[in-house]
């Protein structure tokens, strides 16, 4: 027993005490001289594909970087202690001399040795801690209403209360043009966007403050959009909270709770999902289930996207197009519109659409087709819009990288096919959205039993509001159907 005692402890030592793989140990000599010499030829050798800068990820903290280590000064020397491994991540501690003065800090690695992350980048370049305790900051309400999540805001030093959206497919704010001047914001100068329908150029303002009740975000940038979903004054993108905040959207009480970046355990009972965020907005794993075939991918999230789902041009190019569509059971051709941009897109069914341990079932998928002069420089795939969203809580950390998600204690159907109408709840009212055989959705003749939106009170003697994803399948299976509904403010019985 002595001996085996013995052998386990120095066993053990050996494991903590490692020097590290031979891949960790050139990792740290390029980190050394990247940051001793200002070497930007190294960095792309011994970063790995996730590499992180603060809240950034590659490409965009590859080029924070190379910026940091040609501006920052320069530590006289630089040596480290053992790697070891804590929680499951290889790191070692960098000591970092600057004279008779020396700062230690860690460098976290990647599964291939490479660099994931080091404390002293994010300190030193953007103020960042990964440490501290996570600290309730700010809880402001939102309205959800006909597909859009509202924030009362105020920008500058403007009275004006504005109706903004809340759009976490978006990096930053936006505000309608007619706007500019009653806001008083001063523009700086023009810039090229991407939006899903291609390119265009706006408007920009810098140093711009938004204020959400008593909750202030200063030094905002912004654009100035031609168009914005009527009833919209502009846009708050999901990164002005994400990059300062853990974020937190609860759709059972309607609001947004910022908390400091930190260690905390406010989601130990939400499911986890490591996110990236290469582009600015999250992305995360999503699995197309549709006769037999599986379609992976990876889409944002998208809470200013009407959609359940949309494949853009880009996330098309990369599947089997054909099989795709042919394994939906087609439903309409519309457009997707992004501010002022049309792109034709194909709407069928599929068998499930999975994402984040959450599982739905017979949904809609809208495709768009790609075409390169609309496409080029679009790295986005899809985005899972808000008719998914808005059915589970969900918490954003740039620090951890993870999403946590909790599905909602009570969830109406997504929506459904009735004979040749597509019917859902809008504001938890169930109505007719669309009429299927007409090419806009709209246009239906007097013959037509159900009118585009007519409010359903009831079908077969169930109430809307106590229908069940399994009750709406039966029905479906039956060859008539009788509707109670409200038209105009009276009463109607239709059968179908």
């Amino acid at each position: 027993m002595k001996i085996f005692t013995l052998t386990l402890s120095i066993f053990i030592s050996l494991k903590v005490f490692s020097q590290g793989t031979e891949q960790e140990f050139n990792t740290l000599n390029a980190y050394k001289s990247c940051l001793l010499k200002g070497d930007k030829t190294l960095i792309d050798e011994i970063i790995s594909k996730d590499f992180r800068f603060a809240v950034y990820q590659h490409p965009v903290a590859t080029n924070s970087f190379k910026d940091f280590i040609e501006k920052a000064r320069k530590p006289n020397t630089m040596y480290w202690d053992a790697v070891s491994e804590i929680n499951g991540q290889r790191t070692c501690k960098v000591h970092y001399v600057f004279g008779e003065k020396e700062e230690i800090s860690n460098v976290v690695f990647s599964k291939e040795g490479k660099l994931l992350y080091s404390d002293y980048l994010d300190q030193k370049g953007f103020n960042f801690n990964r440490y501290g305790i996570s600290k309730k900051i700010a809880t402001f309400p939102f309205i959800y209403d006909r597909g859009s999540i509202i924030l009362k805001a105020k920008l500058n030093d403007s009275d004006k209360v504005l109706n903004m959206l809340f759009d976490t497919g978006a990096d930053g704010l936006a505000l309608k043009a007619d706007l500019q001047q009653e806001i008083g914001v001063k523009i700086t100068e023009a810039r090229k966007v991407f939006v899903p329908g291609g390119e265009m150029t706006v408007n920009y303002s810098s140093g711009n403050t938004l204020i959400l009740d008593d909750f202030v975000l200063k030094n905002q940038n912004m654009v100035m959009f031609p168009k914005i979903k009527p009833g919209l004054d502009g846009i708050i993108g999901g990164s002005n909270f994400f990059r300062s905040y853990i974020t937190e959207v609860n759709f059972e009480r309607h609001e947004i709770i910022l908390y400091s970046f930190g260690e905390n355990d406010f989601f130990k009972d939400y499911n986890t999902t490591t996110f990236r965020y290469s582009e600015g907005v999250p992305t995360i794993p999503l699995t197309i289930s549709s006769e037999g075939n599986t379609f992976e991918s990876e889409f944002i999230l998208d809470a200013g996207a009407g959609y359940q789902a949309i494949m853009f041009g880009s996330g098309t190019k990369l599947q089997n197009e054909d099989l795709l569509v042919n394994s939906m059971t087609p439903l309409f051709n519309t457009y997707n519109v992004s501010v002022g941009h049309k792109t034709p897109v194909q709407i069928g069914l599929v068998d499930s659409i999975s994402f984040a341990g959450l599982t739905f079932e017979n949904s809609s998928l809208a495709v768009e087709s790609y075409e390169e002069a609309r496409h080029n420089g679009h790295n986005v795939l899809g985005s899972i819009g808000i008719q998914f969203l808005r059915r589970f809580n969900w918490v954003i950390d740039l620090n951890t990288y993870n999403l946590y998600t909790k599905m909602n204690a009570e969830m109406l159907p997504l929506d459904f096919v009735v004979n040749d109408y597509l019917i859902g709840f809008v504001n938890n009212v169930l109505v007719v959205k669309r009429n299927l055989t007409t090419e806009e959705g709209t246009d239906a003749s007097d013959k037509d039993p159900l009118k585009l939106w007519d409010r359903i009170i009831s079908i077969e003697g169930k109430l809307s509001n106590e229908l069940t994803a399994s009750e709406i399948s039966k029905l479906q299976q039956k060859e008539n159907l009788t509707f109670k509904v409200i038209r105009k403010g009276q009463p109607v019985e239709v059968t179908l």
